[in-house]
């Protein structure tokens, strides 16, 4: 058989939880599709801390000394998209909370598909405490000079808050709403960054 199919597939990674289906076709092109509900997605075991950069030589020293990349630069490091080729597919998920790094989402859904080598963000949408809404969608793809990237989001009653803030502080922040949308195309992240073209929008008021 070339075809995997799993109508209904319950279990647990580590503390994530899921319910959903998934269908592996091992044709003449590998086609991968999964869609499951989740109460707690925990994505922080794949958003450790920045690697250390290579070996570097310093003059007058014995050899070779380790320096660590700084966390607030963007590399500059070719972008991978051969994993772009190696298969097509889509991925629903929903989520009632997601953990991404020190950051808590909540109801999270998403979707996305990979077909010949072009990866579409068709929808994202999560919830901004404590009534807002954030929406986005976007592509990547190959280009002549690299990948070519397309980003479009939105939100609505938008808390500005600090990560920090206690929820008394954060209930009395101004309410936002905003837009926007970049495209670019480079080789590495950090040529990536700085061919970013596009708008944003942000308009606040006062607290309510």
């Amino acid at each position: 058989p070339t075809t995997f199919r799993a109508e209904r597939a319950i279990g647990r990674l580590g503390t994530t939880d899921f319910d959903g289906r998934l269908q592996l076709d091992l044709g003449r092109r590998t086609v991968l599709d999964v869609d499951f509900r989740s109460d707690l997605l925990d994505l922080t075991p794949f958003t450790g801390t920045p690697a250390e950069a290579g070996p570097a030589t310093v003059a007058g020293s014995s050899g070779p000394v380790r320096r660590r990349a700084n966390p607030r630069l963007i590399p500059d490091t070719p972008i991978p998209l051969g994993w772009l080729d190696r298969l097509d597919g889509s991925l629903a998920v929903r989520a009632s909370r997601a953990l991404v790094a020190d950051v808590a989402l909540e109801g999270l859904q998403l979707a996305a598909r990979l077909k010949d080598g072009r990866l579409a963000l068709d929808s994202l949408e999560m919830k901004a405490s404590p009534d807002g809404r954030v929406t986005a969608r976007g592509s990547l793809e190959r280009g002549a000079r690299g990948a070519v990237l397309q980003v479009a989001a939105s939100g609505t009653r938008v808390r500005l808050a600090r990560l920090n803030d206690t929820p008394a502080v954060r209930d009395a922040r101004p309410r936002a709403e905003f837009s926007m949308e970049f495209a670019g195309e480079g080789a590495t992240w950090r040529g990536l960054v700085q061919s970013l073209d596009g708008r944003f929008r942000l308009t606040t008021g006062p607290g309510s």
